[in-house]
């Protein structure tokens, strides 16, 4: 008995060398664990889990990282016959509830704590004080006898869910007959010796870092336990600690093969190449060849491993050596069948064999009449040797072309600049499927994405027909991974399924009548002409932006029909059925295209639409997105504004002091908390002290839209005196001054040198670029109003953001009588941290009798809700 034959070799490791170390735990300081104290901490553990219930042949949840507490368990599970539910770390806390759940339903027992790391402490705490050794060592005999005369092959050990791509997570049940086979016959093909030490950096939760275990515990030798795994870190432990074996996947072969020709490059001390590992373990996925040239380079000897939760496991593998063709050998105990074989002889691959499970705990397990287990492979024969392709539903038919996507991604994979590649099929009108392919790329390439993508395409064009070349290829800089540094599919497959590919823009040109005539310096506006753009998505998901233009180029160069011909005939073009995976992504595209520095307004009207349709894909809202605060309002704030809501802030146009003085007190009235005042000259002194004798607390700003002589300084100078928090573009551009600097942004520096309150730009800078500049340059202008759509689009907007507030720049959100579109997403710009004065952002209804959008975007209580229900 397998069972029994393990129990009774680590018995006889503790009875001959007691104090040997049994591992070393490298999260716990390297801290050494010996036999004794893994028997006795073991045993402990049965007999405090014995009275919480926890009995021979039942489940019992663990949720740990790698540590010296679950390797204990481990142990513990053996001695005392239970099993071991094993939970991926990862999981969200509801996930793992959940799974544990379900399958204490399915097995018929009552819901049992959930283990980690700090409840095992506590036990074996409680156990040392409660029962000193001397007291207890009766108890624990008693325990090791009962243990070995109830050993069982057939008894579970770990349930482990498997990571399908699709579905929900299957538990595979190993038995002790099953991890114990496996780890045998793997010790014989890899030559595990006493001698062997292995380091453990795949996790726990896993079967590949509980098979490492099982392998060192069977050969009586001595394995590192690593939290994580890091190149560096293996390479220098494995000199110190004399390691000679290692389980590694694609990922983690590659960080290798880094570190060791950086170790190559510049030598360091103590640390171990590559080539002196007796043993390297690739296993978790399909290999990549070039993964595999530059490991017969280095001259490390790489073991490639084939096998599956469902084997417990290796069942099959190869030495790499020169003119490696990919096919593995069965490990001893193992028989492998093609089920189902096309005339090039790939068909589904079966198995038997020790590590085979008897199935799933809440799925049925597929197995051929005569007991072989279908694994979801495919693979082809030759003699008895296999060679995997792929799984079995990832291949599909394309054109009436069978399209085996492993294929393509190895031939991916030899494209310059690539570390790996992942290929699957989507939907298409014409050919049925298609394939897409997602790229890793190394961090040494300087292509961008676009270039990087069709570095690859052109690559692949010289290798395969035209029917394998994908018809998008996605590059990342890093793929999602998972606790074993294998690709995470579902990820990549989530982010695919929530990208924005536009397949129609639609634009709308509206004209609103305003409620009542705005009069600013510049320009009197009876009716509000906006552009209304809404993206719609392949998948149906639509978008919202606002370009806001004006119908004349009174406050900017750029214009409603100017924007509409750009949109229409450059930028909408250049977006349909270019897939983005995030609106980032979008944005840095929209960026380089030719023209698009002309026309701010117009390229931030179509990427705050895709910003609204990432959204809905994410479900996530904007402020969310974005990482707004939910609650605006400083700690100790004397009017707090409520969670979710920003305060408002109202602009009043030119006007009598009186008729201002009542305009200002219905926006009190109605909870406003700033106000920003029109003025010019022969409208200021007399209106802003009129206000402030009324209106002593009020938040007060100031707009001169540009209507100043510096001459007129001391004017400005007495408005400063009635606590203004800021004034907005003072000076007129076009104004020469007989004396010191002519052009604006000296004037506005020196300004600020002579005014106790802040100067604000808005008008005055056209692009990005300009208005950091000027910033750069001019260190005394340390406010800016922050209206999104001059930005060129939300990124660009927080991209400034991120630099003006690490250089201490003050910011606010400005409006342009904008519709209920914009003003959603100003609200959201308006929880950001830093952002900390109120914004123009008031009631749709202050301006125009009807409001686009639905809900309507209004004002009520002194706040705005940023999301309303």
């Amino acid at each position: 008995m397998l069972h029994l034959d393990f129990l009774n070799t680590f018995e006889a490791c503790v009875k001959s060398t007691p104090d040997a170390t049994c591992f070393i735990d490298a999260g716990c300081d390297y801290a050494a664990v010996s036999y004794r104290r893994l028997k006795e901490d073991a045993l402990r553990l049965v007999l405090e889990l014995d009275s919480k219930g926890v009995r021979r042949g039942m489940p019992c949840a663990v949720d740990m990282e790698n540590c010296t507490e679950f390797a204990t368990l481990l142990m513990a599970a053996a001695y005392g016959g239970f099993s071991l539910v094993v939970l991926n770390t990862r999981l969200s806390a509801a996930e793992k509830r959940d799974r544990a759940r379900e399958l204490y339903q399915t097995m018929g027992v009552d819901a049992l704590p959930l283990l980690d790391q700090e409840t095992v402490k506590e036990l074996l705490a409680i156990s040392h004080e409660d029962h000193p050794y001397s007291e207890y060592v009766n108890m624990l005999a008693q325990a090791v006898q009962r243990a070995l005369a109830n050993a069982d092959d057939r008894a579970s050990a770990t349930i482990l869910f498997t990571s399908g791509t699709q579905g929900h997570p299957k538990a595979a049940n190993l038995t002790w007959g099953n991890l114990l086979g496996a780890a045998s016959v793997a010790n014989t093909r890899l030559a595990t010796s006493a001698h062997t030490v292995w380091q453990l950096a795949l996790p726990l939760c896993h079967v590949g870092g509980i098979a490492v275990m099982m392998r060192s515990l069977l050969a009586g030798s001595r394995f590192i336990l690593y939290p994580r795994f890091d190149a560096h870190t293996m390479l220098r432990d494995a000199n110190h600690y004399d390691a000679t074996h290692i389980s590694v996947v694609d990922k983690m072969l590659q960080d290798l093969i880094a570190c060791d020709k950086s170790l190559k490059d510049n030598p360091q001390p103590h640390m171990a190449t590559l080539a002196a590992y007796e043993c390297i373990l690739l296993g978790g996925g399909a290999v990549n060849p070039e993964t595999l040239k530059k490991a017969l380079r280095a001259k490390a000897n790489v073991h490639v491993g084939y096998g599956q939760t469902e084997t417990s496991s290796m069942a099959a593998s190869e030495r790499v050596l020169k003119g490696f063709d990919g096919y593995l050998l069965p490990l001893p105990g193992y028989e492998f069948t093609v089920v189902e074989a096309d005339e090039d002889g790939l068909g589904k691959l079966a198995v038997k064999g020790p590590g085979v499970f008897s199935g799933y705990l809440n799925a049925r397990a597929t197995y051929t009449g005569d007991g072989f287990f279908l694994t979801g492979d495919s693979a082809r024969k030759q003699g008895h040797r296999i060679k995997i392709a792929e799984r079995t539903e990832d291949m599909f038919v394309s054109g009436g072309e069978n399209i085996y996507p492993e294929e393509i991604r190895m031939q991916i994979c030899k494209a310059p600049g690539v570390t790996d590649a992942f290929v699957f099929g989507v939907e298409n009108d014409i050919w049925g499927r298609r394939p897409v392919a997602f790229v890793e790329r190394d961090g040494d390439d300087e292509l961008d994405d676009r270039q990087m993508a069709e570095s690859v395409r052109t690559s692949l064009s010289m290798r395969v027909s035209k029917v394998y070349i994908p018809d998008q290829i996605l590059v990342l800089d890093e793929f999602p991974r998972t606790s074993i540094d294998k690709v995470d599919r579902r990820a990549l497959l989530k982010l695919y399924e929530r990208r924005i590919e536009v397949s129609a823009i639609d634009l709308w040109h509206i004209a609103q009548p305003f409620a009542s005539e705005v009069r600013t310096a510049k320009t009197q506006l009876r009716t509000r002409e906006s552009l209304i753009v809404r993206v719609t998505c392949v998948d149906g998901r639509t978008g919202i932006g606002e370009d806001v233009a004006f119908a004349s180029a009174w406050y900017l160069p750029e214009t409603i029909d100017d924007d509409i011909a750009y949109i229409r005939g450059q930028l909408a073009p250049a977006l349909l059925h270019e897939p983005f995976l995030t609106p980032q992504d979008a944005a840095q595209f929209i960026d380089e295209l030719p023209g698009s520095q002309a026309y701010p307004l117009a390229c931030a009207a179509v990427e705050n639409a895709l910003w609204d349709a990432y959204g809905k894909g994410v479900k996530s809202s904007i402020a969310k997105l974005i990482g707004a605060r939910a609650q605006v309002s400083e700690p100790g704030a004397i009017r707090k504004v409520p969670k979710g809501c920003v305060p408002g802030g109202a602009v009043i146009g030119l006007c009598s002091p009186k008729d201002a003085v009542a305009k200002v007190s219905d926006l009190v009235d109605a909870g406003y908390t700033r106000v920003k005042m029109k003025i010019e000259p022969g409208h200021d002194v007399r209106q802003v002290q009129a206000v402030r004798d009324a209106f002593p607390l009020l938040s007060i700003a100031l707009d001169a839209n540009q209507s100043y002589k510096d001459s007129q300084v001391d004017k400005l100078r007495a408005l400063a005196e009635f606590n203004i928090d800021f004034i907005e573009e003072p000076l007129r551009p076009s104004h020469r001054p007989s004396v010191g600097p002519t052009d604006l942004f000296d004037r506005l520096a020196r300004l600020q040198d002579s005014l106790p309150m802040p100067v604000c730009l808005d008008e005055s800078w056209t692009s990005v670029t300009e208005l950091v500049q000027v910033l750069a340059q001019h260190p005394e202008l340390r406010h800016v109003s922050v209206k999104l759509g001059k930005f060129g689009g939300l990124q660009q907007a927080l991209d400034f953001y991120a630099w003006a507030r690490e250089k201490g720049i003050s910011m606010w959100v400005g409006g342009m009588y904008d519709t209920g579109v914009s003003k959603r997403l100003h609200a959201a710009f308006g929880m950001l941290a830093g952002v900390q004065q109120p914004g123009d952002i008031s009631s749709t209804s202050r301006y125009f009798a009807t409001d686009i959008c639905d809900p309507r975007f209004e004002f009520v209580d002194g706040a705005i809700r940023v999301n309303p229900e």
